[in-house]
């Protein structure tokens, strides 16, 4: 399936009367407007497999019918450019007469705007970005995803737009000058040299302004004014220089750490320059040594040397900086379930182990390793940085028990650092406040902080006692809301949908009422 946006995830229970050729039918509707979506492309596999047994696309009126199947457990993948992708697990049996499988796609949303100087002339090569907000630690490196549409290069006329943001709440900023983005792999700064080099954020880097995307939503007039500054030099040296490569160096805010200032590289000496900075408190930071540069930075040697130290400009340039680069930290980890007996037997095995820096040292920090559950596991050469702990197993019988920061920016030995493992969350929900008319519901289940690569939205039917549920769940804050399927919004703002805590290796009881659509006059 096309990675437009997110997967939305919907469990059907379907049958149909005729075990010789069974046929299902269904129709693809835009969720903001209901109108029918044709030319979606449909995609059939059996479920515990890649192997396409139909492929298709929905006609004029948005319908689709696939024919031919044996009964079994299939799944259905419906993508459209621009639209969240739509994945429904469908299983087939006889005796029953299968109902009509309605897919409300969700519409990706869009953030517009100009970049210019206070004289009006447009920072063309700048480059502007589509943040997502962490879990209350900040903004999340925006490195880590280049999602077609969430990063956008201002054009000659200063323009620039966002695409293809899922369901979530974004900052947006943009890098001029000797920024991580402008750098490439030259250490060369793009845009204009009397910009000097810096971050923005809208509307200010001390306080950004969130976009809440639920669907379609399209946001214009973002438009950023580069001021004029005072723009200083800072010039040093880091100790010990090496042979075999050189030393990213960066400039990064305290305030929002996700966006390097400048970044520079050093030469083979060692001596390096940074140019066009505003006056202002940053962390000086250096890796490597790097031959190379990637899309996350400066890719860093097996054996890596780090410096970092706190750095003030006034109303000079800065001369004479010594950074000492030394060895990275050691760090041992265990991942164990966090109660024993039967969820120690459920979660088992091996998982993947992933840190996500939460600083832009203008070079790529992040480490995984497949780690046992249970056994330690040792990870060297860590950069003195702050990261988020991201632990996942391969069939997602198991999630980590919450959100864990690891900082590494002091001088203390974090010690072991303990991962809790646990079996997924269930949730088991009931429909209330049923209107009287009888109608066909769905409930969106809509997670507030889902990682890369994985379906922040599922959706379930209930069945005709109004009864739901949403198994293997990863333990965390969600939203949801039910709705009559004919609804024009399946999702809403999260400020006005149902907020619950799923806990691991537990089933969470909901009692639900549903939103009913307002009908005309």
């Amino acid at each position: 399936m096309s990675p437009v946006c997110f997967i939305a995830l919907s469990a059907l229970s379907v049958a149909t009367t005729n075990a010789a050729a069974l046929t299902v039918e269904g129709k693809v509707l835009d969720d903001h407007s209901g109108s029918a979506l044709a030319s979606a492309s449909v995609r059939v596999f059996q479920a515990d497999g890649r192997r396409v047994v139909a492929d298709l696309e929905t006609d004029r009126s948005g319908a689709f019918r696939v024919s031919g199947l044996s009964p079994g457990d299939y799944r259905f993948e419906v993508s459209k450019p621009n639209y969240v992708g739509t994945t429904l697990r469908v299983s087939l049996t006889e005796n029953l007469t299968p109902p009509t499988l309605l897919v409300h796609f969700v519409k990706c949303g869009v953030i517009s705007g100009l970049v210019n100087d206070q004289q009006g002339r447009p920072a063309d090569g700048a480059h502007v970005f589509a943040i997502n907000k962490g879990s209350g630690e900040g903004l999340i490196l925006p490195f880590t995803d280049f999602s077609k549409g969430t990063v956008a290069t201002v054009n000659e006329q200063g323009e620039y737009r966002l695409f293809n943001l899922p369901p979530g709440e974004y900052a947006v900023a943009v890098t001029f000058g000797a920024s991580t983005m402008a750098m490439g792999s030259t250490g060369r700064s793009t845009t204009k040299t009397d910009f000097g080099s810096g971050v923005l954020f809208f509307p200010d880097s001390s306080r950004p302004e969130f976009f809440t995307v639920t669907g379609g939503e399209e946001f214009h007039g973002v438009d950023f004014t580069i001021a004029p500054a005072a723009l200083y030099g800072v010039s040093g040296e880091v100790r010990p220089a090496t042979s075999n490569g050189s030393f990213w160096l960066a400039l990064i805010p305290p305030d929002q750490p996700s966006l390097a200032l400048a970044v520079t590289q050093a030469e083979a000496d060692g001596k390096f320059h940074f140019f066009g900075v505003p006056p202002g408190s940053y962390h000086l930071v250096a890796s490597g040594p790097s031959a190379a540069r990637g899309s996350r930075g400066g890719i860093l040697s097996a054996e890596p040397l780090f410096g970092r130290s706190l750095l003030s400009i006034g109303g000079e340039s800065v001369d004479g900086i010594s950074v000492t680069v030394q060895q990275g930290v050691s760090v041992s980890f265990l991942v164990r379930p966090l109660r024993a007996g039967q969820e120690a037997k459920t979660c088992s095995g091996t998982v993947h182990l992933r840190l996500t820096p939460l600083e832009d040292w203008g070079a790529d920090l992040e480490r995984d390793a497949e780690v046992s559950v249970g056994g330690v596991h040792q990870l060297h050469n860590l950069a003195p940085a702050r990261y988020y702990i991201h632990v996942t197993a391969p069939d997602n019988a198991c999630y980590q028990a919450a959100s864990q920061i690891l900082d590494l920016t002091g001088n203390a030995d974090p010690g072991l650092v303990v991962v809790p493992f646990v079996p997924a969350g269930l949730i088991s929900g009931h429909l209330t406040n049923v209107p009287a008319h009888a109608a066909d519901f769905v409930v969106a289940l809509l997670e507030s902080d889902a990682p890369k690569g994985s379906s922040p939205l599922q959706v379930a039917l209930p069945d005709a006692k109004f009864r739901f549920a949403f198994p293997s769940l990863r333990p965390g804050r969600y939203f949801m809301l039910a709705t009559e399927a004919s609804s024009s919004r399946w999702i809403q703002n999260p400020a006005g949908m149902f907020a619950i805590d799923v806990i691991g290796g537990t089933t969470t009881d909901v009692e639900l009422p549903v939103a009913v659509t307002p009908k005309g006059p």
